[in-house]
């Protein structure tokens, strides 16, 4: 029974004191990703996601837990319960207001994985779609640039392409009843957003995009449809996302997302919330660690 109860203590001891650890660690990689810009730390990369929370929170985590199994105690744990509260609040709290805001809590959505063994782009055709259905070609209406920044858009599938190394070709046309039968589907299917008011019904449905067809290395045809649409609500806009079978025309995988204009962009994680949080983890991990030695020096006291 004591040798039980021990283990128990320890087993606690060193969960909590493993979430001051992660606040530190955590706390590392916001550092990092101010000072180094590593594309895969950008929180607007387009290529990666699961593997961007593996970084920002997955290493701290697993880092902080082998840590406390070999430093832990009942100080670091008394800390570890106030920092396990705090974790929970902030990220939970604060990830579910962005993702109520952006429809995504931290990073922006990864593009399809199937972009990304494309051997061929086929076409590239852009267009202006208006209520009700009427289709307008433009001719190189955007560039075809690499870009990830807030209002890189459009543009995010060309970076899996590139990076997939395929053949890029944006001479060719796609026929406009091709088109029309995709949105078509898009519709049918409720896939874009609805607006926020009837207010906003024609520039919600009102929408900028580009259609490309590609070819992968497993000779599979898609078509990947970017949506950028006009306000949903006031400075607020949606990208969506549409991988489109070859043959069949049908909507294989769909995603949205949403970004301002001239609105609360900031409040995006990258901008105003990384901010609060560094300083946050900051005077967290500060605090703690002056604490920590005036406790083990015997200049503060605490109860037992």
């Amino acid at each position: 029974m004591h040798i039980h109860a021990l283990k128990t203590s320890n087993l606690k001891e060193i969960i909590f004191s493993s979430f001051v650890f992660f606040l530190i660690f955590r706390l590392l990689v916001n550092i990092i990703y101010f000072l180094f810009p590593f594309e895969i730390l950008d929180t607007f990369y387009p290529l990666y996601e699961w593997q961007w929370y593996l970084i920002w929170f997955g290493l701290p985590a697993i880092t902080g837990l082998l840590l406390a199994i070999h430093f832990h105690n009942k100080l670091l744990a008394r800390f570890g319960i106030g920092s396990l509260f705090i974790t929970v609040f902030f990220y939970v709290y604060v990830g579910g207001l962005l993702y109520l805001t952006w429809n995504y809590p931290f990073k922006r959505p990864a593009v399809f994985s199937e972009l990304l063994d494309a051997k061929q782009v086929m076409a590239i055709v852009d267009f202006e779609h208006k209520p009700t259905n009427s289709i307008m070609i433009m001719d190189y209406l955007l560039t075809y640039r690499i870009c990830y920044d807030y209002y890189c858009l459009l543009e995010r599938p060309l970076v899996a392409f590139y990076e997939a190394n395929a053949r890029i070709d944006t001479n060719k046309n796609i026929d406009t009843s091709i088109i029309n039968e995709i949105i078509q589907n898009i519709k049918e299917n409720d896939f874009l957003p609805e607006p926020a008011s009837p207010y906003y019904y024609e520039s919600a449905n009102s929408f900028t995009a580009r259609l490309v067809k590609f070819k992968t290395h497993r000779a599979e045809i898609y078509y990947h449809l970017s949506v950028r649409t006009g306000e949903v609500d006031n400075d607020h806009y949606a990208l969506c996302e549409f991988l489109v079978d070859g043959e069949s025309l049908h909507v294989v995988k769909n995603q949205c997302f949403f970004y301002d204009v001239a609105g609360v962009e900031f409040l995006d994680y990258a901008g105003l919330p990384i901010l609060l949080e560094t300083f946050m983890l900051l005077v967290l991990s500060i605090s703690y660690l002056v604490l920590y030695y005036l406790i083990k020096h015997g200049i503060v006291k605490i109860e037992e």
